[in-house]
């Protein structure tokens, strides 16, 4: 079999000829008379998780200033790598690989110095703490090891394979030496994941949902390449922030109906865990807050949660089908995956006098004629998993939670299942 470059690359800087590890400062025992890597005997299961994307994937804020993480520590059995910042790496203010080591999973992930690119480029709270804490109650016992490569204000250009960020690399370069680590205490080091949290600097790009398909197959060939496993990777991804961008009024993103889309047609690559509609953001910023960073990584462990136990798929809740009546073309039904309910507790202002009011009362909804001009929804019903709107006049299409209301305001709906999971952003033109 043909080793690719970057392979021999990461083993000649990681020492794999013959270079002891890293002592470990993670509570990990070695496991005794554990057969060696690749033997085909069992061992435990070290489930990996590789988080990128932009701002939002690393706890970023506008400004950056530091502030108090709401959940620091996961516990026992969850793991990163230390010592990573430096001089003389791969990437600037990283330090050279085989000074690498295990530590257990603690925020912030970084210390000084403070930057946006890998391997200083994580905020205070990141998303993966929460994720370990979340998953150790969802499955008890798990291990998991986690890499963080995300970086402010990054679009796909940046974090794809050959991108201009350092992303990429660090990503494999950190997953060669977990397996290096992982494999000298005895331990079977699989990647479950990769974690994409990303959408809003591609704002408008009509290539996008090709894009994360890309991301996804190289990530899926290169990091099994590092781990040796049979069994695919796939990448769990959300929506854009649900306050992005940020128009003086009515400016939507396609992103978010572009994932949603890539979705359902690749289901064995992509993972969907949903929009940030439900999510809490600082003051005047589209960015999470602490509180919202850590219900991201709550919502990531559910939808992860099948790959670690063989329970059933995550899905969201999402629109099966939306269509017209065919006699009266003003009601539209909206048929969902699942029933659902009303929850008027984040609407707040949403729709209130933007669009002349037009959706005031649509619970999230919208409607606009070939024009793009907004068309009054005049009634919502619910009954379990389908929603009848009423519309002025026959709609070009119908949206849920795209249209935002101004400057500084987030996109909010009113529907949601009996689990808390809030409907996603969509759009769906006739």
């Amino acid at each position: 079999m043909r080793v690719p470059p970057f392979l021999l690359l990461l083993a000649l800087v990681n020492g794999a000829c013959g270079e002891a590890p890293a002592p470990s400062s993670a509570d990990l025992p070695d496991v005794p008379n554990a057969p060696d890597a690749g033997d085909g005997g069992e061992r435990p299961i070290v489930w990996g998780f590789v988080g990128t994307g932009q701002s939002l994937s690393t706890g970023g804020h506008a400004g950056n200033a530091p502030y108090t993480p709401v959940l620091a520590d996961a516990g026992p059995n969850h793991f990163m790598l230390g010592n990573l910042t430096g001089t003389g790496g791969i990437a600037a203010n990283a330090a050279p690989e085989a000074s690498w080591a295990l530590t257990t999973l603690a925020e912030p992930m970084r210390g000084i110095p403070r930057g946006t690119a890998w391997p200083t480029n994580m905020m205070n709270q990141s998303l993966h703490t929460p994720l370990a804490a979340r998953l150790s109650v969802l499955v008890p016992g798990v291990r998991t090891a986690h890499i963080a490569v995300g970086q402010n204000g990054q679009p796909m250009a940046g974090i794809k394979k050959g991108g201009g960020a350092p992303s990429y690399a660090g990503s494999l370069a950190e997953a060669a030496r977990m397996k290096r680590l992982f494999d000298a205490k005895g331990y079977d080091y699989r990647i479950a994941a990769v974690i994409l949290t990303h959408g809003e600097s591609d704002l408008g790009s009509a290539t996008y949902g090709d894009q994360v398909l890309e991301l996804q197959a190289n990530y899926d060939a290169d990091l099994r390449a590092i781990t040796g496993q049979a069994a695919s990777i796939p990448m769990i991804v959300t929506q854009p922030s649900a306050g992005y961008p940020q128009p003086t009024v009515g400016l939507t993103s396609g992103i978010g109906d572009r994932l949603l889309t890539a979705w359902l047609t690749h289901r064995s690559q992509l993972i969907f865990a949903g929009s940030k509609l439900g999510l809490s953001y600082w003051p005047n910023d589209f960015h999470l807050d602490a509180a919202g960073t850590r219900d991201l990584g709550s919502l990531y462990a559910e939808a992860a949660r099948p790959l670690l136990d063989g329970s059933p798929a995550f899905e969201p809740l999402y629109p099966v089908s939306v269509t017209r009546d065919a006699t009266d073309g003003a009601v539209v039904t909206v048929v969902l995956n699942r029933p659902a309910t009303f929850d008027a507790s984040l609407w707040g202002t949403t729709h209130a006098t933007t669009f002349g009011g037009a959706w005031a009362n649509a619970r999230g909804f919208e409607a606009v004629n070939t024009g793009g001009a907004p068309i009054a929804i005049t009634a919502v019903a619910l009954a379990g998993s389908t929603v009848t709107l009423t519309c002025a006049t026959k709609p070009a299409a119908i949206g849920h939670a795209m249209y935002g209301d101004g400057p500084n305001t987030i996109r909010r709906t009113q529907v949601r299942d009996g689990t808390g999971n809030w409907l996603v952003q969509f759009i769906r033109r006739f």
